[in-house]
């Protein structure tokens, strides 16, 4: 889902400051981010608040992790990890994908969110939505990726009863709330820009490492759950409580 205005613009236009700060870790310049000759592959990385105090700031939110334990209707959220996500122009469609399929943690104890850092339009590449996936499991693991094929996935939505729908423009401040589960993708980026974008995963607490059960889970693993084990507790200083529910009605009363 989306929350229209739900992050003040001048707190977006900082983040999108402070990530736009990490492009020389791909070796490029900041000064001219438009620039086309230098803009040769997405800019993506994960889990940059280990190492940077401002984005810990922005990831260990309490007002956007609240919003994300209301919707998942959960007590306690630890931070699984943040991402920055900036799509080069001319790229391709992000392909259906279920954010579950990306760490090895059942996807109904997970929730991420997508900040976009730029206003999005058509031509930007609209984020679309299989309206009603959330409810049902990961799909795909013949594949090895956890990414459904095309020919399956008509078949799939048809059998559901689902639909596609799209977040159409994004303003600065909009937020994209996803179940772990919720197949979603994106248009392509027919710009001569960065699609400039973030995210934060939240994880329940309680939840646990599973078996990993593609490759794309595995390299979650190493990558966002780092020195975890199947059969952990998703805990430790890697992934701080963020939100908690009995703490708030306390402050409250």
């Amino acid at each position: 889902m989306v929350i229209r205005e739900c992050l003040p613009t001048e707190e977006v236009e900082w983040i999108r400051g402070e990530y736009r700060a990490m492009l020389p870790l791909f070796n490029r310049p900041t000064d001219d981010p438009e620039a086309m000759d230098w803009i040769q592959q997405d800019a993506v990385a994960f889990c940059l608040w280990h190492d940077h105090d401002s984005i810990a700031r922005f990831a260990q939110s309490p007002y956007l992790a609240q919003i994300a334990a209301e919707l998942l209707g959960k007590e306690r959220l630890r931070l699984g990890h943040d991402e920055m996500l900036f799509k080069a122009p001319g790229d391709d469609e992000i392909s259906w994908h279920q954010d579950a399929a990306m760490v090895p943690v059942d996807g109904s104890q997970l929730i991420a969110i997508f900040i976009p850092l730029i206003p999005i339009r058509e031509a930007d590449g609209f984020p679309v939505f299989v309206d009603g996936s959330h409810r049902g499991t990961l799909l795909g693991l013949e594949t090895g990726l956890l990414k459904p094929r095309r020919e399956d996935l008509a078949r799939i939505i048809a059998d559901e009863g689902w639909e596609v729908s799209s977040t159409g423009p994004l303003e600065l401040g909009d937020v994209i709330f996803l179940h772990g589960n919720t197949l979603h993708g994106s248009h392509p980026n027919r710009t001569h820009k960065f699609r400039e974008g973030c995210g934060l995963f939240f994880i329940a607490d309680g939840a646990r490492v599973e078996e990993p059960l593609a490759d794309s889970q595995v390299i979650g693993l190493s990558q966002c759950l780092r020195g975890l084990k199947p059969g952990d507790l998703v805990a430790g200083r890697h992934h701080p409580v963020v939100y908690d529910a009995s703490v708030q009605r306390a402050a409250n009363s």
